[in-house]
């Protein structure tokens, strides 16, 4: 666990405490006044930033929905955040990257997430609610990106539970073995070494470091989420699942409905529907929709491959469903075919990564 890791740790079981130990009306204000005072120690520039763009959000959002404006707010709060990401980036440190993006991938889709709600006028404008919302330390480092009405509820019907605290004991424990024992350990450190040993073949040997990587980033973000998951239900909110078994789904469609749920979900409600209610082109739209999620981790042509491959990857998963369902064969029905779709699909998964880096490789040799 790294130094960072260790004192966010700390932070965690503080920011739990301090959520009972005062009177019940400041409990909520104190979590989200902590979670300032911890931006503010680990990097003064996302404290600045989150605050500029929550300002933004809240008064812009409410603005819009009497003014019947809801695209050029978003454009408008996306070239504002751009600016002041740049500026930042400017005036910052060597330890900029680690520091001052704390969160911005996470709150930037709670911020739209939280426009367009105000706009369809499924939220009603609460300053003291949304500032609990966006400043909430659980869930600001790694996610689940969470939704603003499921939390709003939580936190009004929270209250102290040694079940739920039983189970939030158990899933901090779980997640950190995930982070420490098999990510870090058995994944990092005892596959690593076997795999760079074990061929020389260079397709076999790309395949095995795209599994071992798919399989550390499952463990990594997995366990962060249990984590955090966990450390938000001690405080007596309960926020969304990230993931749920992915490796075992059985087709593309419903490994994307189990990894990064959150995630998924955001770009299916934000992204996929409204492009295929304009587009009428459910193609295009899940290629948007994948694009979307593959810049969320990096602006690059590789991710922009990386959208495009899993968007074909989908469609195609959809083709075969409409044949399968045409085509009534009991073979499809066995437990030797859902066992045998579980290993397509993660092959499929595991080898995009060689693909797409050998296409990439293609494109800016032909650019240079």
């Amino acid at each position: 666990m790294t130094e960072f890791h260790a004192q966010q740790f700390l932070s965690l079981i503080l920011i739990s405490i301090l959520a009972w130990v005062l009177p019940k009306r400041w409990q909520l204000h104190a979590v989200s006044s902590f979670t300032m005072i911890l931006l503010a120690w680990f990097s003064i520039e996302s404290l600045l930033l989150l605050s500029i763009s929550s300002l933004i959000v809240f008064f812009g959002s409410h603005a819009s929905k009497k003014l019947g404006v809801l695209v050029p707010l978003l454009i408008g709060y996306c070239a504002i955040q751009y600016l002041l990401l740049s500026a930042l980036q400017l005036h910052g440190n060597d330890n900029w990257q680690a520091l001052t993006m704390l969160g911005l991938a996470y709150y930037t889709c709670r911020n739209i997430h939280y426009i367009i709600e105000c706009y369809t006028g499924r939220i009603q404008a609460d300053a003291t609610a949304f500032w609990h919302y966006q400043f909430y330390w659980p869930v600001m480092i790694t996610g689940p990106i969470h939704r603003y009405q499921n939390f709003n509820r939580q936190c009004q019907r929270r209250r102290w539970d040694p079940q739920n605290a039983s189970i939030a004991f158990n899933r901090i424990v779980i997640g950190y073995a995930k982070v420490v024992i098999l990510a870090n350990y058995l994944i990092a450190t005892q596959l690593a070494g076997i795999i760079e040993t074990s061929t020389s073949f260079f397709v076999a040997n790309s395949f095995m470091v795209s599994a071992k990587d798919w399989l550390y980033l499952y463990l990594q973000f997995s366990g962060w989420s249990d984590i955090a998951i966990g450390f938000s239900l001690l405080i007596g909110i309960k926020i969304e699942e990230n993931f749920n078994k992915p490796f075992l789904a059985t087709n593309l469609i419903e490994f994307w409905q189990r990894w990064h749920m959150t995630l998924s979900h955001w770009c299916r409600d934000y992204v996929f529907t409204p492009v295929l209610a304009v587009s009428r082109m459910p193609f295009l739209a899940v290629t948007v929709a994948m694009s979307a999620m593959g810049l969320w981790h990096e602006v690059s042509i590789y991710y922009l491959l990386w959208g495009g491959y899993h968007a074909s990857g989908i469609a195609i998963c959809r083709l075969f469903q409409n044949w399968k369902n045409t085509n009534e064969y009991s073979f499809f029905i066995s437990a030797y075919w859902h066992n045998t779709s579980r290993v397509l699909t993660f092959s499929f998964i595991v080898a995009g990564a060689p693909i797409i880096a050998f296409i990439e490789n293609l494109l800016l040799g032909v650019k240079n």
